[in-house]
């Protein structure tokens, strides 16, 4: 059987923390510890050097690294083969799920459209945002409520559009700025503004354009191409306010959405592989006619 601790050792591996990899993994600081220890039991090995700024790998780890991609590729492929197996005989959706993606809407989607959906059955499958879901579309999972903003053709995806998320600002509890009605751009001049960095999202490079030009005494910092726990985190101990939407007012206590004066909207919609499995493509399809 596949061990589990194995995807614990990645991520420890990945981001040469044990504190990262917890978080990544949504476990403890401790427990991380304490399975990377049993593991080195296990292999007889050290499999880390530890420490001040970090771990990195011992060359018994790296081996183990290796095949440890090749493994979970193994047990990715065993299981999306099975899986193919079962949805010949019950066809079943297999649909993304993490806290910066909510379902709601695919779940009144689907109510919506009982007489389609009535001989489909669906499978949530949980993912890390740190994890690519463009590449674990029709493998890990067939499609996932996201923004698509930032897609392109290249990208061989379908969409079937469901709405738009409007944006906001995420302002911390002990900023000046916090308990405002609404904010305008004109009220962010003097203070820090965390947003993605250009390149990712156009609808985010017109944003940064227009403060760029209009308000340039507003501070920018660039954020990773992807918003994280980590994100919400860093602002809410560092104070600064971060371009957010109006889906993530609930992820993080200690941040407040308070909504824009300027209006942007970012469409979002389900979003599936064109190469998803024949009777999946046809029962997106049919919603999309619906």
């Amino acid at each position: 059987m596949y061990n589990k601790d194995l995807d614990i050792f990645k991520a420890v591996a990945e981001t040469g923390s044990f504190s990262k990899a917890a978080q990544k993994c949504f476990i403890t600081h401790t427990a991380v510890i304490k399975k990377m220890g049993n593991l080195e039991t296990h292999f007889g090995a050290t499999l880390f050097h530890r420490s001040t700024r970090g771990v990195t790998l011992t060359t018994e780890g790296q081996i183990l690294y290796h095949h440890t991609l090749e493994i979970m590729d193994f047990a990715s492929k065993a299981i999306a083969e099975i899986e193919a197996v079962q949805h010949k005989k019950h066809p079943i959706l297999r649909i993304g799920c993490s806290f910066m993606y909510p379902i709601d809407p695919f779940i009144l989607l689907w109510n919506r459209n009982l007489s389609v959906t009535a001989n489909m059955q669906f499978r949530i499958i949980p993912f890390s945002e740190d994890e690519s879901y463009k590449k674990l579309l029709n493998n890990k999972f067939d499609c996932i409520i996201s923004p698509y903003n930032h897609f392109r053709a290249t990208d061989n995806i379908s969409i079937l559009p469901l709405g738009s998320y409007h944006f906001c600002l995420a302002v911390p509890i002990q900023h000046p700025l916090h308990g405002l009605s609404q904010l305008s751009y004109k009220d962010l001049e003097g203070h820090r503004l965390r947003m993605m960095i250009t390149g990712i999202s156009p609808l985010n490079d017109n944003i940064r354009n227009h403060l760029v030009t209009h308000h340039p005494q507003i501070n920018i910092v660039d954020i990773q191409d992807h918003y994280n726990m980590d994100t919400f985190n860093d602002c809410a101990e560092s104070g600064d306010i971060l371009l957010s939407l109006d889906c993530w007012q609930q992820i993080h206590p200690a941040l407040l959405s308070i909504p824009l004066e300027e209006s942007y909207e970012m469409p979002y919609g389900l979003i599936y592989s064109k190469e998803s499995p024949p009777n999946v493509l046809s029962f997106l399809e049919q919603l999309k006619t619906e």
